[in-house]
């Protein structure tokens, strides 16, 4: 007798469709969320959704009032809903949920009003001249492998004084930082029109699979269902794209590789 084992086929993750802001330590999505597999990463992250939050759930979140709550470094995961929502990802170094300032009448649908906002209000902490030597090192090397003896030379104190220096301040070992930082360019990149090819090598991934991977464990996104899509929405309209290449002919636009680290995706 022959036993026939049916595979049960699983629905396609719904694509996330909106616009993105990423600030130095604060991002904003604002659009209509699709599903992210379970994963963990280095952002608090604050959701607020229109009404009765239509359909979203956000597994492994705490709720409070019209918000959902996700500590750094916590599992969780989102299933789609049909209506709007606003996504807050803040580091953890620079921001605590402590002091996160109430949203009453602030236009959460509008990513880069959220922005601004946020990084007026949401009082921040100053990193410390080592800890910003350090991540600017780490972006400076985005591009050729990260070795973690080469970060502490530049610092000018041992690997192990390195490791600990980053555990008290960050909560990260350098290679999680550095793979954090990839992720950030990386994203960068693609919003502002990169393939994910060419992203994923400049930000030092050995391919765009190797980048995909990276970002489903971080975001529990994929880039081609997900990012793409939402890179679409973020490019600028016509009139302003035509504006910001005549700014480019004239030589009023920054050059790309001067930008590298500040992952600065405003348009």
């Amino acid at each position: 007798m022959t036993t026939q084992l049916t595979s049960i086929r699983q629905p396609p993750e719904s694509p996330w469709r909106g616009r993105i802001r990423v600030g130095d330590h604060l991002a904003v999505f604002v659009g209509v969320p699709g599903d992210a597999a379970r994963h963990a990463h280095h952002a608090h992250q604050i959701v607020f959704s229109g009404g009765d939050g239509s359909g979203l759930v956000v597994d492994g979140a705490a709720r409070h009032g019209e918000a959902w709550i996700v500590h750094s470094g916590v599992s969780h995961r989102v299933r789609a809903g049909t209506g709007p929502a606003t996504f807050i990802y803040a580091e953890p170094w620079v921001y605590t949920l402590e002091t996160l300032p109430q949203f009453d009448g602030i236009a959460l649908q509008d990513a880069d009003a959220c922005l601004q906002w946020l990084e007026a209000e949401w009082p921040a902490t100053p990193l410390s001249p080592e800890l910003s030597a350090l991540i600017a090192d780490v972006d400076g090397l985005l591009g050729e492998p990260v070795r973690v003896g080469d970060l502490a030379k530049r610092q000018n104190v041992s690997t192990s004084q390195l490791e600990r220096r980053l555990g008290a301040s960050l909560g990260l070992p350098a290679k999680q930082l550095a793979i954090w930082r990839r992720l950030r360019f990386a994203m960068g990149r693609v919003l502002a029109g990169a393939t994910l090819t060419a992203a994923a090598h400049d930000a030092g991934f050995s391919d765009a699979a190797h980048f995909s991977r990276s970002l489903r464990a971080t975001f529990g996104v994929r880039a081609d269902r997900s990012l793409i899509p939402v890179a679409r929405d973020h490019q600028p309209p016509l009139a302003e794209a035509s504006r910001e290449s005549q700014a480019g002919v004239s030589g009023e636009s920054e050059d790309v590789g001067h930008r590298k680290g500040s992952i600065s995706c405003d348009p």
